[in-house]
C-alpha cells in the first residue's frame, strides 16, 4: 500500500495581491484591536460616586524636654476633617546623626492621660475603631533616648488615612 501526497496548490502568478494590500490588513487589524478594547476601559468603573476623600490632621508637637535623662511623653490628637469614617495608622522616623540613640512609641491613651502605655501602636496596626468626621482621638508619644548622647536627632511622627471598612 502507497500513500499519494496531493501536489501544493499554487497560484499563478497574475493572482497574486498587490503589495498595499498587506498595509491595509495590518492598519484594519489595528484598528479592529483598538476599537474592541478601548471602549470597555473607557467605561471600567472608576473611583464610585459613594467614595469621599480622606482628610486627616495631626495636631500637636512631639517634645524632646527632659531628654536624655527623663523620657519626654506628648499628647497629640488625630482629626478627621473628613466628610466620612477614617482609619489611621502612625508613622515615626528619626533624622540626624543621633538617630541611633532615639526611640519613639506611641499608644493611644486610656483612662487616665499618657500614663504607662497600653498596647504600643505599631506601624504596621490600623485603628481599629474609626474616627467620625469633625471626632478626634488622642495619641501619646513617648521619646526616649540613651544616656550617651552624640549627634542630633530629629523625632517626627505623621499619621496616614484611609477610608474606615477597607
Amino acid at each position: 500500500m502507497a500513500l499519494a501526497a496531493a501536489p501544493a496548490v499554487t497560484f499563478p502568478r497574475d493572482v497574486r495581491l498587490p503589495t498595499w494590500c498587506g498595509g491595509i490588513a495590518v492598519i484594519s487589524a489595528c484598528l479592529t484591536a483598538f476599537a474592541l478594547l478601548v471602549p470597555p476601559a473607557l467605561a471600567a468603573p472608576g473611583p464610585g460616586a459613594d467614595s469621599v476623600p480622606v482628610s486627616v490632621r495631626l495636631v500637636g508637637q512631639v517634645s524632646v524636654a527632659g531628654l536624655p535623662g527623663t523620657p519626654a511623653v506628648s499628647r497629640l490628637s488625630v482629626r478627621n476633617d473628613g466628610a466620612a469614617p477614617i482609619s489611621w495608622s502612625v508613622r515615626t522616623s528619626i533624622s540626624g546623626s543621633g538617630a541611633p540613640g532615639v526611640r519613639i512609641e506611641t499608644w493611644v491613651p486610656g483612662e487616665r492621660p499618657c500614663t504607662p502605655p497600653t498596647p504600643i501602636v505599631a506601624l504596621a496596626d490600623w485603628s481599629r475603631d474609626p474616627v467620625q468626621p469633625g471626632g478626634t482621638i488622642d495619641l501619646c508619644v513617648r521619646v526616649t533616648a540613651s544616656a550617651t548622647p552624640w549627634g542630633t536627632a530629629i523625632p517626627s511622627v505623621t499619621v496616614v488615612a484611609r477610608p474606615a471598612g477597607t
